[in-house]
């Protein structure tokens, strides 16, 4: 009986930690969202969706030379949130020993704060750093997307983890190689079809896989259990 409740309890705070997980993602996906929508409204000038790097809205000054002074602190504020829960779920992450690749996750979290922390940096005064965290933000959640879809095969089905990895690299693959290799202002237009791809992708993974992200059994966090 005491093994019952021990082992109940155990799955009840498993239950917990993957429903907070999933509230700390769908709360950083709507901080971007609206990070990026308060910004555009804000923005000194005219901002130009397909053109203008979303990098542009945290800037001093707009692209004809205007200081910008309401968007950056939309764009910071949502930045420096999203990086608060980057490191709230690494710290969940970090708790949780008998959980698929922790450290790994732990690692990709952490990296993904500080990315949102050097992202803070104007990127008309200090592009370098800037462009690195940014690096580090879409590299760690990324990879961390790319695991939870191989983790979740057994669940999901070859055509459907086929279909996450086409979302995902068929929208991230094209900037990254605009950005880095072709180095063109094409890069811009492929930036938003990156991060609606990266974003979609967390939202639906997160939601069909936090329910089988142990080694020693499923953890599903709509179902109710009583102790």
């Amino acid at each position: 009986m005491w093994l019952a409740k021990k082992s109940m309890s155990k799955k009840f705070i498993g239950v917990q930690t993957t429903a907070l997980l999933r509230k700390y993602i769908r709360l950083l996906l709507s901080t971007n969202l609206i990070m990026i929508v308060m910004g555009i409204f804000t923005y000194r000038g005219s901002f130009h969706f397909w053109e203008d790097a979303l990098s542009y809205l945290g800037a001093t000054v707009n692209t004809q030379g205007e200081k910008n002074e309401i968007s950056p602190f939309f764009f910071d504020t949502g930045l420096l949130i999203c990086s608060m829960l980057s490191f709230k779920m690494a710290r969940l992450w970090a708790q949780k020993h008998d959980w698929y690749s922790f450290r790994i996750k732990t690692f990709l979290m952490r990296l993904g704060g500080v990315g949102y922390l050097l992202m803070i940096t104007p990127c008309n005064l200090f592009n370098p750093t800037h462009m690195l965290g940014s690096s580090f933000v879409f590299g760690s959640y990324w990879f961390f997307s790319v695991l939870l879809i191989q983790e979740s095969k057994s669940k999901l089905g070859i055509w459907k983890v086929l279909l996450f990895h086409l979302l995902l690299q068929g929208t991230m693959l094209p900037y990254a190689y605009t950005y880095v290799i072709l180095r063109t202002p094409i890069k811009q237009f492929y930036q938003k079809f990156a991060i609606a791809g990266l974003i979609l992708t967390l939202d639906l993974i997160t939601r069909l896989s936090f329910g089988q992200v142990t080694k020693t059994g499923i953890e599903n966090p709509e179902v109710e259990i009583s102790v």
